[in-house]
């Protein structure tokens, strides 16, 4: 049930006019490779068939993704133990190309971090001339931090953004609803669709 490609095409070229005031796609397209279905479930009570709403969308990849972006709370120790934690896990058991913001790489607790260098080496990042080639190519991201976090992911995109899965580690929460100790089958889950 995926997009044509021609179809797809032109979605990609539409700006606003297709969106609704909360910027989501209106036809389920968000970035490269992935699309919400409709509900595809029933269920039946008291002898009467309904949607599900427990399965109201359904995430769904036209390829397997690839890319990830990672981003993290800003110079916070904890986060970034728990960032490491992830993009270690990523990388070698995933198998996934790890996308980062140039500052991750430049925070000393990352740099000095001999244990972790071959992973740090294999970090996908950009500079003012690649930013949007790069952010482009993301299939989905991983966010570790608040809300502000969160926020702060969603303004890096200006046309349709990947999916999201957000991890609360911050002082609110309201938009973060994953808990960090289940990150691997939390994200387990999304790769499979």
């Amino acid at each position: 049930m995926a997009i044509p490609m021609d179809r797809r095409k032109r979605l990609l070229d539409l700006k606003y006019n297709q969106r609704s005031q909360f910027n989501f796609v209106v036809d389920g397209l968000y970035g490269p490779k992935a699309q919400l279905l409709e509900n595809q479930c029933k269920s039946i009570r008291d002898g009467v068939t309904k949607d599900d709403p427990s399965c109201e969308h359904h995430l769904y990849w036209s390829d397997p993704p690839e890319r990830v972006l990672a981003i993290k709370k800003f110079r916070d120790l904890g986060v970034t133990a728990k960032f490491k934690e992830l993009t270690t896990w990523l990388v070698k058991d995933c198998g996934l190309k790890v996308t980062v913001e140039p500052s991750v790489l430049l925070e000393e607790t990352i740099v000095k971090d001999d244990a972790y260098k071959e992973v740090r080496e294999s970090l996908i990042t950009w500079d003012d001339s690649s930013r949007e080639e790069c952010l482009g190519a993301v299939d989905f991201i991983i966010c570790l931090g608040g809300d502000g976090t969160l926020l702060y992911t969603s303004s890096l995109f200006q046309e349709s953004i990947p999916p999201i899965i957000s991890f609360h580690m911050g002082s609110l929460g309201f938009l973060t609803p994953f808990v960090f100790d289940n990150y691997r089958s939390d994200i387990t889950r999304v790769l499979k669709g």
